[in-house]
């Protein structure tokens, strides 16, 4: 559901209505342009990983009835979630040497001459 105006963090909603100025790459929004399942889970955090990839599934399928969002997007916000440290605690973004990302403990990071880049999503890439 694009909306008109500019749009500095790609999510759809443009920036003069925007409330969550840099959503990351991927997430699904509301209105306010503000993640509908954020990877630190609101105000009380996600008890585990199975409930924030509920919320993605949930919220997914919600739009795919209302046809807000097609099968393709679908398929790619539950990517998007399955490759995030969303709901593991001590679990981290890690750039490797390689130039992919992986979604490890800080240590392991560490490890691998990696950079820990924190909590999120490693779809899309945040290594480029």
């Amino acid at each position: 559901m694009p909306r008109s105006g500019a749009d500095a963090d790609g999510d759809g909603v443009a920036d003069a209505s925007d409330q969550c100025a840099d959503t990351p790459a991927g997430d699904l929004v509301g209105d306010t342009g503000c993640s509908v399942c954020p990877c630190d889970g609101g105000v009380s955090g996600w008890a585990s990983r199975r409930g924030y990839l509920a919320c993605v599934r949930g919220e997914a399928r919600f739009r795919m009835a209302a046809r807000t969002i097609d099968a393709g997007t679908k398929r790619a916000a539950l990517k998007h979630a399955k490759s995030a440290t969303c709901g593991r605690p001590g679990r981290t973004r890690c750039c490797l040497p390689t130039g992919s990302c992986s979604v490890v403990s800080e240590r392991a990071c560490a490890a691998r001459g990696g950079d820990d880049l924190g909590t999120g999503s490693c779809l899309p890439s945040p290594c480029d």
